[in-house]
């Protein structure tokens, strides 16, 4: 009784700080300007590439191999413990001999302290636009006015747009000399003190989690195009409109999702974008590659601050 009622206080928290956000606007969005625009310059395949080299470098391709040696040497580590369980005693060697086996070929490679042994990627599209997210904040307002918490709680979950990626790790070195200590209370036939072993060693896995935005991944590619064409000879200025207006429309579609902390962080994005507008209008073209750059580094920094790698739970 104790965990739900604390969990319904931490969601009516959740819910307060949600309308604490949104009374901080100056002014209500208003319908308009959480319309997706007509024109847009990008295709939703050039869209879904962006989010796919997002998953790339989380995965980091470069290093798939250790992966994938790192996520063998856990499952063998795993197998082990279940032979001993079983009595399979041969079996639990064995299978221990193998991960100290991979687990110095990991040693003998260049790799840092700690390796990355599963990544779990999750794509989480859920609030269809910014309009959809607008009807769906309204809904839960008056859900909660009428005392309707669980209904209020199952809409939230649906105020999600983002890229969840988890990722495993462990200390590989480490890992080797409690292998190597659990291979040798096995082979001594101290089987309990060799499962103590290498169960403290499965918790020393550590699980991290990140949190990145679609609107913002799309948003801050938006931004890298129009510095694009900007750099160009004779600059497209229709097409750098289109891609101003659809980033545009990402960044308050982030916002609506209640993704960041403060205000102030999307301001000086907004404010950006109404300068580059000023800036096009008036032809003045080393102002607007000026604030583009600025904008880039906003976005870049925002997107950090969200997406920054949080320790979840561990075995």
């Amino acid at each position: 009784m104790k965990t739900k009622i604390g969990y319904i206080i931490m969601f009516i928290l959740v819910v307060l700080v949600g309308c604490d956000r949104k009374d901080k606007l100056a002014t209500e969005p208003d319908i308009e300007s959480l319309k997706k625009p007509e024109q847009t310059y990008l295709t939703e395949k050039q869209i879904q590439t962006y989010v796919d080299k997002e998953i790339n470098l989380a995965i980091d391709l470069g290093n798939k191999n250790i992966i994938q040696e790192a996520a063998d040497v856990i499952a063998l580590t795993r197998s082990g413990i279940s032979s001993i369980l079983n009595e399979k005693y041969a079996d639990a060697i064995e299978n221990i001999d193998k991960a100290i086996a991979k687990a110095e070929l990991i040693i003998r490679s260049d790799h840092p302290t700690k390796i990355i042994s599963e990544v779990n990627i999750e794509v989480l599209d859920r609030a269809e636009n910014a309009e959809n997210a607008n009807y769906l904040i309204h809904n839960i307002d008056s859900l909660m006015e009428l005392g309707e918490l669980q209904k209020a709680k199952n809409l939230m979950t649906q105020l999600t747009s983002e890229l969840r990626i988890t990722r495993e790790s462990i200390s590989i070195s480490d890992y080797l000399q409690t292998l190597k200590n659990a291979g040798q209370l096995l082979k001594g036939k101290e089987r309990e003190k060799a499962l103590l072993e290498l169960n403290s060693m499965l918790s020393s896995i550590t699980i991290e989690r990140s949190i990145t935005p679609l609107p913002l991944i799309i948003a801050q590619n938006m931004v890298i195009e129009m510095e694009k064409l900007m750099n160009k000879e004779h600059p497209d200025i229709e097409s750098i409109l289109a891609l101003l207006n659809d980033a545009q429309y990402q960044i308050r579609f982030a916002q609506m999702l209640g993704y960041g902390k403060t205000e102030e962080e999307y301001q000086q994005i907004h404010d950006g974008f109404k300068e580059i507008k000023t800036g096009l209008n008036e032809n003045n073209f080393s102002g607007v590659k000026k604030r583009i750059q600025d904008i880039e580094e906003y976005l870049k920094q925002l997107q950090t601050d969200i997406s920054v790698y949080t320790k979840v739970n561990s075995f």
